[in-house]
């Protein structure tokens, strides 16, 4: 055994209660009449921004915008629930996932198409992105990778450069994507392969628009209870061994790799993955390893979407915010049916990571939030 593995393994501690951890979701809904006066505050406050947000390559003029959402945001939410936000990444005592519901956002959406984004973007309308970039930046700081922006199309400025837009592409209806339908997208954790600088350690989405069949959902699977229904041989494989992974989707390597098991007893890392995302490959075309390690691989991805479907899922409305805690939590969606009319779901989504994502210790100068996915464990070709 390697020092790394058995580092792993003595990171375990004795007297986890298998039975005992807070609750997996915690849902707010905010009371309208506390927000009322709300677009009044942002019309204000949004006359400050540079008048080429929408176009703007210039981070400078975007810290504009992150910096005044941040404090309109933490003036009008409740006080407790600011303290909550904070506390979100570091108190164990917080669920591995928050919803907020029933916060204003623009008026008069456009379809939920690249068109209806484009108009929206051009048009000026940012309240969603106001609530999303300033419950992000109350978390930590939000950020977005370099090869997500460029990779947007229409999303490649403003607030492209943050900011991904989540909804049905009908080329994509087919792919395990965020932006595919038809397919089951499985159980995984965005950027587990990375760098601490450039991990979202939490992922924050808003609803703009709800699937109008309820079908399309955000699912959830909690660490604390996965590890809970895992077989102890699985476990104690998964601890010692690493898995290997082949990346042809990603940026900057062959593959990489990682133990699937990390953390404490207490709270669990489960590092689990889809690895049909963006690409045609099978589970045996891109995981490596011992036989018994991928078998223990296979048995936690089972028993992850076994916990994770029998939960109802989330449901995002226009409004309403997700904040997924990555450290303890993977998350998934349900198959649905696009109907490619303009009243899809649409979501849009950023990445925060809690520490330091500029130079010194971080990997670019401030104020860039379009960070390089630099993996942690690379394999090379």
């Amino acid at each position: 055994m390697d020092q790394n593995s058995e580092d792993n393994q003595a990171s375990f501690q004795s007297g986890f209660d298998k039975k005992v951890h807070p609750e997996s979701l915690l849902s707010i809904v905010i009371p309208p009449d506390s927000l009322i006066k709300f677009k009044e505050s942002y019309d204000e406050e949004a006359l400050k921004w540079p008048s080429d947000l929408a176009i703007t390559t210039d981070f400078q003029k975007f810290e504009q915008f992150v910096s005044s959402a941040h404090s309109l945001v933490r003036r009008w939410l409740p006080q407790d629930l600011i303290f909550r936000l904070e506390s979100f990444m570091h108190d164990p005592n917080q669920p591995s996932a928050v919803v907020i519901r029933g916060l204003p956002i623009d008026d008069n959406l456009p379809p939920s198409t690249p068109e209806g984004h484009r108009h929206k973007n051009s048009s000026q309308q940012f309240m969603s992105e106001t609530w999303l970039v300033g419950i992000a930046r109350i978390v930590g700081q939000p950020f977005n990778y370099e090869f997500l922006a460029k990779a947007a199309g229409v999303a490649a400025e403003g607030m492209g450069l943050l900011i991904r837009q989540l909804y049905p592409m009908p080329e994509q209806e087919k792919l395990v994507s965020a932006l595919g339908s038809r397919e089951f997208l499985d159980f995984h954790m965005d950027g587990f392969q990375v760098l601490p600088q450039c991990y979202p350690n939490c992922l924050v989405f808003i609803g703009l628009r709800g699937d109008p069949s309820k079908v399309a959902k955000t699912l959830l699977c909690d660490f604390r209870e996965l590890y809970s229904e895992l077989n102890p041989d699985a476990i104690d494989i998964l601890l010692r061994e690493k898995i290997t992974w082949k990346a042809p989707s990603l940026p900057g390597a062959a593959g990489f790799c990682k133990h699937i098991l990390e953390g404490t007893e207490a709270n669990p890392v489960i590092n689990i993955y889809d690895e049909n995302i963006g690409v045609s490959t099978t589970f045996d075309e891109v995981v490596g390893g011992s036989a018994a390690a991928v078998a223990a691989y296979r048995h936690a991805k089972e028993v992850a979407r076994k916990v994770g479907v029998r939960r109802e899922g989330v449901w995002l409305d226009a409004g309403d915010v997700l904040l997924v805690n990555q450290r303890r939590c993977a998350h998934g969606r349900r198959a649905f049916a696009a109907a490619y009319d303009g009243k899809d779901r649409w979501m849009q989504r950023v990445y925060v990571n809690e520490g330091a994502i500029w130079e010194p210790t971080g990997l670019v100068p401030w104020p860039i939030r379009a960070l390089p996915f630099e993996f942690a464990h690379k394999v090379e070709a």
